[in-house]
């Protein structure tokens, strides 16, 4: 019964890549704009939900955008936001998932 989960370091060499991640790292300039453009919708959307399945989802593209970002474009997306605060409620959480999100 498999889990969902590819292993990076367990991934055969000729498994075909994803073409959207393909793209978010070719494609610099409109990764960034992606990322200017949704960031404070789903913090907003992640902020103002009640259910846990559409805060998990929205944390997960936080974290993906997180990563795709360079430093200057994170400043830029994370000045207006209250993070910290946040990440606190996060650490409170009872749920794991927000909790591991909240220490990524």
């Amino acid at each position: 019964v498999g889990t969902g989960c590819v292993n990076l370091a367990t991934r055969p060499p000729n498994a075909t890549r994803d073409a959207r991640i393909a793209c978010l790292k070719e494609e610099r300039g409109l990764a960034a704009e992606f990322i200017r453009n949704l960031f404070s919708v789903l913090y907003e959307v992640y902020s103002s939900s009640a259910g846990p399945s559409v805060r998990y989802k929205c944390l997960r593209a936080l974290l993906r955008m997180v990563y795709f970002a360079n430093g200057a474009l994170l400043r830029e997306v994370l000045k207006n936001q209250l993070v910290s605060s946040h990440i606190a409620g996060m650490m409170a959480s009872n749920d794991l998932r927000i909790v591991v999100g909240a220490l990524q």
